[in-house]
C-alpha cells in the first residue's frame, strides 16, 4: 500500500503540486513562515534531530487561494529563495534573517504585525494580574489592536481607497507605535524588552505595510504544527512537497496488490 501511495504521489500529485506553485508565484502577494516537527525513520536522520516544514501561501484576498508546504528538512535560508525564484512582488513574514537575506531585489519583505502583536501580548500573560493594567505590554498590545482594527475597515475598499486609507488613519498608530517603543526604557533581556526590540529591529519592514495598498496589514501564515493543517482546511488548494533526500523509489514487482488474507477475531 505505501509502494503505491509513493508512486501515485510522484506520477500524478506532483504535477499538480508544480503547477500550483507556478501559480502561487505569479501572485504579486505572498505569505511564508516555517514550523519545527519531528519526523520518525528518515533516511540519515535520528528522530531527535529538529526538522522544519516552510509554508507558502497566497494573499487572503485570492479569487483561487493555493497553500504549498515545502520539506527541505532545515531552515537555511537558501530554501525560501530557491522556492520563490519567479516570483516578484510583497513577500509578508515575520523578522526571522532567512526572510531578510538573499532574496532578489524584486522581493519586498513586509513585516508581519501579527507577530509584534504576539510578542506583547506574551509579554503581559506571564505579568501577574494586579500588574497587568498600566503596563507596557498592555499599551503595546493596544496599540497593535488599535491599528488591527482600522485595518479591518480597509478590507473591502479599493488597492487605491486603501492606500489613502493607510495614510490617513494606519499610519499615524505605526508612528505612535515606534516613537512609544524607542522610548519605553525596557530592559532588553525581559520578555517586555524582547517585544519592544522585534518590534524596532524590523521598523522598515512594518511601514512597508502602509506604503502600499496591495498587501494587506497582518500576515495569516501560521507558525505551529497544528495551523499548518487548519490553514489547509480554510483555503481552496493545499499540497506538500518533499525536498529532502529519500531511499529510491520502489521497483515495479514490489507494487503488485498485496494477496488476499483471512483474519479471525
Amino acid at each position: 500500500m505505501s509502494n503505491w501511495l509513493l508512486r501515485a504521489t510522484n506520477d500524478w500529485l506532483k504535477p499538480i503540486y508544480e503547477r500550483l506553485h507556478e501559480l502561487l508565484c505569479a501572485q504579486s502577494v505572498l505569505h511564508a513562515d516555517e514550523t519545527t516537527l519531528q519526523v520518525l525513520h528518515e533516511l540519515n536522520r535520528t528522530p531527535q534531530k529538529k526538522s522544519y516544514m516552510w509554508l507558502y501561501r497566497t494573499s487572503g484576498n485570492t479569487e483561487h487561494p493555493i497553500v504549498l508546504y515545502d520539506y527541505p528538512t532545515s531552515r537555511s535560508g537558501k530554501h525560501p529563495k530557491e522556492f520563490l525564484k519567479g516570483f516578484k512582488g510583497f513577500l509578508h513574514t515575520d523578522s526571522y534573517s532567512g526572510y531578510h537575506s538573499g532574496l532578489p531585489k524584486e522581493i519586498t519583505v513586509v513585516g508581519c504585525w501579527a507577530h509584534v502583536r504576539r510578542k506583547f501580548d506574551e509579554a503581559l500573560k506571564i505579568l501577574p494580574d494586579k500588574d497587568k493594567v498600566g503596563s507596557g505590554a498592555l499599551h503595546g498590545k493596544n496599540l497593535c489592536d488599535r491599528l488591527f482594527k482600522v485595518e479591518r475597515n480597509f478590507a473591502e475598499l479599493s488597492p487605491g481607497e486603501r492606500f489613502k486609507a493607510r495614510l490617513k488613519e494606519s499610519k499615524p498608530l505605526m508612528k505612535e507605535l515606534f516613537e512609544w517603543a524607542a522610548h519605553s526604557d525596557a530592559l532588553p533581556k525581559t520578555p517586555f524588552g524582547r517585544a519592544v526590540n522585534y518590534a524596532l529591529d524590523q521598523r522598515p519592514c512594518w511601514k512597508i505595510s502602509c506604503s502600499t495598498a496591495a498587501s494587506n496589514c497582518p500576515t495569516t501564515a501560521p507558525s505551529a504544527p497544528s495551523s499548518l493543517l487548519s490553514s489547509a482546511a480554510k483555503t481552496g488548494c493545499s499540497a506538500i512537497h518533499r525536498t529532502a533526500p529519500r531511499p529510491a523509489p520502489p521497483s515495479t514487482a514490489s507494487s503488485k496488490p498485496p494477496k488476499k488474507r483471512r483474519y479471525s477475531v
